[in-house]
C-alpha cells in the first residue's frame, strides 16, 4: 500500500502540530499501544514531509520556508506510560552555546588544565593479507545507474 501524498489525508496531525505550536512546552497524544503510537508518529513525520513539498512548490528557492516546514522546531517522542503510550510533540530545545572540546581539561584531571591531544596508535598494516594483483587491476565498471 502506498503512503497518500496530499495534505488533507494529514488533516489531525496538522491539527496535533498546531496545538503543538501554540504551547510553550508541546503537546502529548495518548494512544492504545505501541503499535498505534508509532503508526501516529511515522503519519506525523509524513505530514511534515508532504508540508515541506508543498511549500517546494509555494515558495521560490530564496525564501526561507522552501522545502521547509513551520512544525521542523517540532520533534516527536514515544513514551509508555501506565495509561498508554503517548506521542510526545516537544519544541526543540534552545542551544545555549557551542563551545569547542580541545581546550576543556580531562575529565578526572586537574581543573582548567588544558588538555592534550594525543594521536591514537594504529596497527601496522599486514601485507599478507591483501592480493597484490587484485589492486593494481584496472577497475571495470559493469554498470551505470543515473540518479
Amino acid at each position: 500500500m502506498s503512503v497518500p501524498t496530499t495534505p488533507r489525508a494529514y488533516d489531525d496531525c496538522y491539527e496535533v502540530y498546531d496545538q503543538a505550536l501554540k504551547d510553550p512546552l508541546g503537546i502529548r497524544v495518548r494512544m492504545k499501544d505501541y503499535a498505534g503510537a508509532n503508526h501516529f508518529r511515522s503519519r506525523m513525520h509524513t505530514a511534515r514531509k508532504v508540508d515541506r513539498q508543498q511549500n517546494t512548490r509555494i515558495y521560490e528557492m530564496d525564501h526561507p520556508m522552501f522545502n521547509a516546514s513551520a512544525y521542523d522546531c517540532l520533534y516527536l517522542t514515544i513514551e509508555a506510560e501506565e495509561n498508554g503510550h503517548y506521542v510526545y510533540v516537544r519544541h526543540r530545545p534552545e542551544v545555549q552555546g557551542i563551545e569547542s572540546l580541545s581546550g576543556l581539561a580531562i575529565e578526572n584531571d586537574e581543573p582548567g588544565k588544558e588538555a592534550v591531544y594525543e594521536e591514537p596508535e594504529l596497527p601496522e598494516p599486514v601485507d599478507d593479507l591483501v592480493d597484490a594483483e587484485v589492486i593494481n587491476e584496472p577497475l571495470q565498471i559493469t554498470s551505470v545507474r543515473r540518479i
